[in-house]
């Protein structure tokens, strides 16, 4: 089976509302493999390493032969008299059939989704990370009912579907201009931009 892989990025995340939100996102997306996907998930504790410098706990939720890992690491870097602390929050999945993969990491504010699969479900999957984590307040990530964006964040994000439409990332500029269009629904660079990225991508074609 022919399968691709595609890497999203998201800068300034929140960490304590991002986390649930990467859990949820990932289990509606193991929900969403055609077979060999668990439906229910359990935990089973597979690491749990405390030391001075280094703490790492991993837990297993699922069956013992699919679904998902969830990895709390916390580092002490040390370089002379100036340390830091950089802690990283990864969910990824195991043992899904048909070639499907997907992996969230958090590290500081920066969140990353990679997806591997058949290029039609790596495409949709890709899509459904951008609409819910790219230009999204911490509480929109969260799932909590927040304030509407402002002029700014609307023009901000206008002008991002307009930069990745120079890049030719076509699920990136639709899902910007999908997030202005919910606000402003006949705002005419938004809407130019839904239109150029869905038949660059060929999705005009196929409706």
């Amino acid at each position: 089976m022919l399968t691709s892989m595609e890497t999203r990025t998201v800068e300034g995340v929140e960490h304590a509302k991002a986390k649930p939100a990467m859990i949820s996102f990932i289990e509606a997306e193991i929900r969403a493999v055609p077979c060999g996907a668990p439906k229910n998930f359990y935990g089973e504790q597979i690491v749990d390493r405390n030391e001075y410098a280094y703490v790492e706990h991993r837990t297993r939720y699922g069956t013992p032969s699919a679904g998902y890992e969830v990895i709390v690491i916390s580092e002490l870097i040390e370089r002379g008299a100036v340390s830091w602390t950089v802690d990283r929050f990864e969910v990824r999945t195991y043992g899904l059939a048909d070639g499907h993969w997907f992996h969230l990491g958090l590290v500081d504010d920066r969140l990353s989704f990679n997806a591997n699969g058949p290029p039609e479900v790596v495409a949709a999957r890709i899509r459904r990370f951008e609409r819910r984590f790219v230009g999204q307040s911490p509480d929109q990530i969260a799932g909590q009912p927040s304030a509407p964006p402002t002029s700014q964040t609307l023009e901000r994000w206008t002008e991002e579907a307009r930069a990745a439409l120079r890049r030719s990332d076509w699920s990136l500029a639709r899902a910007n201009a999908e997030q202005v269009l919910t606000h402003r629904p006949s705002q005419p660079d938004a809407l130019l931009a839904l239109g150029i990225s869905q038949g660059a991508s060929g999705e005009l074609a196929e409706s």
